[in-house]
């Protein structure tokens, strides 16, 4: 019965990827099944639902289970899913909207490739320091807000290619 329990809670602090992809899902129905008579209209719709109120779930769901910063973060990449989304769902021909937003497609990529160095660099820095890995693993979950067994995993690796290191060198 406690998993039962367990489960139906886990549902209930995270019910915005049903939410999610139910409105993906009601957006390909409408894609599927829309003669694109007015294609200005059904791509502003499509745009709205998967850019303004997926958000706006995500943000409702866990607004109060995570801090602002990784909430707006998180918006920033639902968002970002719904244009990739409508970019898939809309016609070719019938891209409006879409084909002027194009140009941000290069632009995130380039902000997200800077973010990832700088963050890759930072967990590096704290891997590959002279700290234990119980207080390295710590500061993953604590400052970085990484998942546990995720930190646990990166503890490991970063052992792991220290070892190769040592070996390849024959330091000991």
């Amino acid at each position: 019965m406690f998993e039962v329990n367990s489960a139906i809670s886990t549902i209930r602090r995270n019910w915005f990827v049903a939410a999610f992809l139910a409105t993906v899902f009601s957006c390909y129905m409408v894609a599927s099944t829309d003669t694109w008579a007015s294609p200005k209209i059904s791509e502003l719709g499509l745009l709205f639902d998967l850019t303004v109120f997926a958000p706006f779930l995500y943000w409702l769901c866990y607004r109060k289970q995570q801090t602002r910063r990784k909430t707006v973060l998180r918006m920033i990449v639902v968002a970002s899913v719904g244009v990739f989304v409508a970019k898939q769902l809309v016609p070719g021909p019938e891209q409006f909207v879409l084909a002027i937003l194009g140009w941000l497609k290069s632009s995130w990529v380039v902000v997200l490739l800077f973010i990832e160095v700088f963050a890759g660099v930072a967990l590096l820095k704290l891997l590959f320091s002279s700290t234990d890995d119980i207080s390295t693993k710590q500061e993953l979950v604590e400052k970085y807000e990484v998942p546990e067994w995720l930190a646990s995993f990166m503890v490991w690796e970063a052992n792991f290619w220290r070892r190769v290191l040592k070996w390849m060198t024959g330091k000991k």
